[in-house]
């Protein structure tokens, strides 16, 4: 909800928030009290009764945990990965919550992406719709046309017919390329609108972590903290698009090193963790850990779930994208 369009808050404040690119409600409360109250040229203690009252206005009204489960059986919000192990561990697939993809560069973060983007187009008759919000320049829309064909031959055949069903599968998936993390926030903040027209059955972040890395020097206090505020930003607004509308929101992820004897909880292995860091690594709801194995292999490794136990798969990347390794093969 805009701030300015928002009954009984100030609009003087609400003109002065939105030249620092905050519009939403959303926008507001992840701000630090003190950043508000510099922000609003005011006292902390207004700034904090501000944001408390603005919370109680547009917190959505409790529910029972009975309605929440009628909810989902109602509505059906996974997204099937295709990969039989992983899709009977996360019960149907992936959530309408925020999941991470972490990894190394060149582990197949992007190819596994795309392959979910293939499958949200295709699956239950087509049609479904994807946003991507690419801010590395990975996005491939002739890798993703080849990877339709090769996983679904039967839909995407080789005839006009097989070559428009491609056309219209590709004209689902709809491009973004934020050149800042201000503007990938305000991007996702007016996004109810396209998902409506879309049908959209995914969002796709490939990947968070490279505008803050390219952007912010976390050496600098300043930086550190503007950083923060802004991916807390992206996170609700990522959280709300999956809530409101029951769709899964996919975000990859970059690692780092870790230094010895610093071990977090986030951490994927004793020597790596997850960029961006605890703030961040706390808003994702599942975490999926890609590695490399041997002669070609991957894994994935389920680190952090609501429904799942810890889990291993073994799986390759081929013309089809992503594909799991059944025990034994």
């Amino acid at each position: 909800m805009e701030l300015s369009s928002l009954p009984g808050f100030p609009r003087a404040w609400a003109t002065e928030l939105s030249h620092s690119g905050i519009v939403t409600a959303g926008d507001l409360l992840s701000m630090s009290e003190g950043s508000l109250a510099t922000s609003t040229r005011t006292s902390l203690a207004c700034a904090r009764s501000t944001a408390s009252w603005l919370a109680c206005t547009v917190a959505p009204l409790p529910c029972s945990s009975l309605a929440l489960l009628k909810r989902d059986k109602e509505t059906r919000s996974t997204l099937p990965t295709e990969a039989e192990t992983l899709d009977a561990a996360l019960k149907g697939g992936l959530p309408p919550s925020l999941t991470e993809l972490v990894g190394c560069a060149g582990v197949g973060k992007t190819q596994t992406a795309l392959t979910l983007a293939a499958v949200a187009t295709t699956r239950d008759g087509g049609g479904g719709g994807v946003v991507w919000v690419d801010t590395e320049g990975a996005f491939s829309a002739q890798r993703l046309r080849e990877l339709l064909c090769a996983r679904y031959p039967a839909v995407y055949g080789t005839d006009a017919a097989g070559r428009s069903r491609v056309e219209d599968a590709l004209q689902h998936v709809v491009l973004f390329q934020p050149s800042s993390l201000a503007e990938a926030v305000a991007l996702l903040a007016h996004m109810e609108g396209l998902i409506l027209e879309k049908g959209v059955r995914l969002v796709v972040v490939d990947s968070v972590a490279a505008l803050a890395r390219r952007e912010f020097d976390t050496a600098l206090r300043g930086d550190m903290q503007a950083r923060t505020e802004l991916l807390n930003r992206m996170s609700a607004h990522l959280k709300l698009i999956a809530d409101t509308f029951r769709v899964p929101v996919l975000v990859t992820n970059q690692v780092r090193s870790m230094p010895r004897g610093q071990r977090g909880d986030a951490a994927v292995d004793e020597e790596l963790t997850p960029a961006l860091g605890v703030s961040w690594a706390h808003s994702v709801n599942t975490r999926l850990y890609l590695s490399k194995g041997v002669a070609g292999e991957r894994q994935m490794t389920i680190m952090k779930s609501s429904v799942a136990p810890p889990l291993v798969l073994r799986y390759i990347i081929t013309d089809a994208g992503m594909q799991e390794l059944r025990p034994g093969a």
